[in-house]
């Protein structure tokens, strides 16, 4: 295929005669709504979609026709299309790329055949490092069924699209174009979107790696770098090897890392549970733990479910994107965020150490939210993190409370029955308020934001000073488990509320019952017995005293071999660290202690593992 470039330069110039005089056919057929005097018409059959291939400064728009054409685009930064590319040879899968684009923005095009439209769409082009970028995660399409889901993704413009797989139901040309391709045409004409095979796919799915063809490497897993994010499909159907995923983290330095595959690591137990993702989480995901991927986008299971951050990776399963709907039977401990009622699409906006993940349904309905903060060292997964230190306790209940950097974590006792509350003020005070919308019973000492959940249901968050949402998750956020076994937990950003790490401030916990006037069952410090809690009643904490020092960062790290697992930490030299192991995320148990040697490393055995439940393992610091 012979391919010719063309140049307008903008404020005037030459183009060359082909540019013209396809210019000049393409405006008489607009004013005579004939593409082509004598001509039969051609009818667009696919497309068209933007590939960007992988090359930040250029970007690949395929589209198909009924019957052999050739292959130009008109394009530009505004809609007189200063710029044309094309072939002149006659096929029916066109391809045509545009290179030396200017990164981070909008061009406009149209795609023509014979000289006449047949589509007129935009696209932005790579994003520098740097610049803040969204990603969509979707997922399971088979069935055609994805309509809704389709349009709510081109509303959301992302810059690039991470699919899970299971386009179609059976690979094939015309369930490609009438399954997925056709229904999400609106959403792919502006945002490149990159393919991870599913079972109904297969391997080697022909008409996939046609259409997917500018993808790097095999088409199927790869990895891509965009703007601060390495993103890597890994092929479920046909695993790649451990060492190739190893070395494809190695060789990035973005500071975002996402992981897209199909078969679920961790998931809800209903449709196909995580069983087929076993391989990837024995072997895979240590890797991924290791060097620090922030989230893992699966399809699979026909509903959306997302799983509290282990050991710093966040799960998602994305697979409601128009597949005939699964349930979502059982509920594992460590889930935080589940819907089967409606096809759901998640996406991620990433801006320097944020990762804001907001999960929207068919009508564009938030179902779901989250923020990856990388400078955030405690992580939010409903337990009571292990550094933090207790400063109230009675009765069963805990107050918790630490400081790392400018984020000051507390988190409570939960409970299924009551509502939990954490308060926080910075200075004693007589005044009492009340807790705005929550409608308790009696007041508190006047505080500055408050941590709340509610008993019977996932939902809790920061409120502020007048009780109302505080509404500002990257400086304030949450977590507590599903099965309300572990703690309601939090972050607050000292410097962004008080311009800084105050030397005092002043903490107290409360449970309610959980009507809208519900009383004061419990408080941490123990009270009067009265319904307020008054300023003798909170406790005084000074900040300096629950610092988290700035150690040397420690790295737990495992590997499967002969059926048993390799544990490796690296280190402080010298210091010692406890290794515990849960089944649950819940109930957590001392498998043994290493001390880390001279070099910064140690490493044991574990027994045999193939017959054992999923297992999570965390470690602490215990010396000195």
């Amino acid at each position: 295929m012979t391919t010719q470039t063309y140049l307008l330069v903008p404020g005037g110039g030459w183009r060359t005669l082909r540019s013209v005089a396809l210019s000049f056919v393409v405006a008489l057929a607009t004013l005579w709504s004939q593409p082509t005097l004598g001509a039969d018409p051609i009818a667009l059959v696919r497309g068209p979609y933007i590939m960007m291939g992988h090359f930040t400064n250029q970007s690949t728009i395929v589209w198909g026709t009924d019957v052999a054409s050739d292959s130009w685009v008109e394009y530009g930064l505004t809609t007189a299309y200063d710029l044309v590319v094309g072939a002149d040879e006659e096929v029916t899968q066109h391809s045509v790329t545009l290179t030396n684009l200017l990164p981070g923005r909008t061009y406009y095009y149209r795609v023509i055949s014979e000289g006449q439209v047949l589509a007129v769409a935009e696209f932005r082009s790579g994003k520098a490092p740097g610049a803040p970028l969204r990603v969509a995660w979707i997922a399971d399409h088979r069935g055609g069924g994805g309509g809704p889901i389709a349009a709510v993704l081109e509303s959301c413009k992302p810059d690039l699209i991470l699919d899970a797989g299971d386009l179609m139901d059976w690979c094939n040309t015309e369930y490609l174009d009438w399954q997925f391709l056709n229904v999400f045409r609106g959403a792919m004409s502006q945002s490149p979107l990159y393919w991870s095979p599913g079972n109904h796919e297969g391997n080697g799915c022909g008409p996939c790696l046609e259409a997917f063809a500018a993808l790097p490497e095999d088409h199927q897993s790869y990895s891509i770098e965009y703007g601060d994010l390495q993103a890597i499909s890994i092929n479920s159907p046909a695993l790649p090897s451990p060492e190739w995923l190893r070395a494809k983290l190695a060789a990035s330095d973005k500071p975002w890392k996402v992981v897209f595959t199909h078969y679920p690591m961790y998931s809800a137990y209903g449709g196909h549970g995580d069983w087929d993702g076993w391989r990837l989480r024995n072997e895979y995901l240590p890797i991924l733990e290791e060097y620090k991927v922030a989230a893992c986008v699966y399809g699979h299971n026909h509903y959306y479910w997302r799983g509290q951050p282990t050991n710093g990776v966040s799960h998602f399963v994305v697979g409601s994107g128009g597949a005939p709907m699964y349930g979502l039977g059982g509920l594992p401990p460590y889930t935080a965020g589940a819907n089967d009622t409606a096809q759901v699409l998640a996406y991620a906006d990433i801006d320097g150490d944020f990762m804001h993940v907001r999960s929207l349904d068919q009508n564009s309905v938030q179902v779901d939210e989250v923020v990856i903060d990388r400078s955030c060292r405690f992580q939010l997964d409903g337990l009571p993190d292990a550094a933090a230190f207790p400063v109230a306790t009675g009765e069963g209940t805990t107050l918790y409370a630490a400081i790392a950097g400018r984020y000051l974590y507390v988190a409570t006792t939960d409970s299924p029955a009551l509502d939990s509350f954490v308060f926080l003020s910075r200075t004693n005070s007589e005044t009492l308020r009340g807790l705005g919308t929550w409608a308790k019973s009696g007041g508190v000492m006047a505080y500055y934001a408050f941590m709340a959940g509610q008993g019977a249901s996932l939902s809790n968050g920061w409120f502020g000073g007048e009780g109302t949402p505080f509404g500002h998750v990257r400086a304030a956020r949450t977590a507590s488990r599903i099965v309300k076994d572990g703690v309601l937990e939090g972050v607050i950003d000292l410097d962004a509320i008080f311009g800084g790490v105050p030397p005092v401030i002043y903490l107290a916990s409360g449970w309610y019952g959980p009507d809208g006037e519900g009383s004061l069952v419990a408080q941490r410090p123990e009270g009067d017995g009265n319904s307020d809690i008054e300023a003798p009643e909170f406790v005084a904490v000074n900040t300096d005293v629950i610092r988290l020092p700035d150690l040397s960062p420690c790295r737990l790290t495992l590997a499967s071999a002969s059926g048993t697992t390799v544990i490796r930490l690296s280190g402080e030299p010298g210091a010692v660290y406890a290794i515990e192991v849960s089944e649950d995320l819940k109930a957590w148990r001392l498998l043994r202690s290493l001390a880390v040697g001279t070099d910064g490393k140690a490493e044991c055995v574990e027994g045999e593992t193939e017959t054992q439940p999923a297992r999570f393992y965390r470690t602490r610091r215990v010396w000195p």
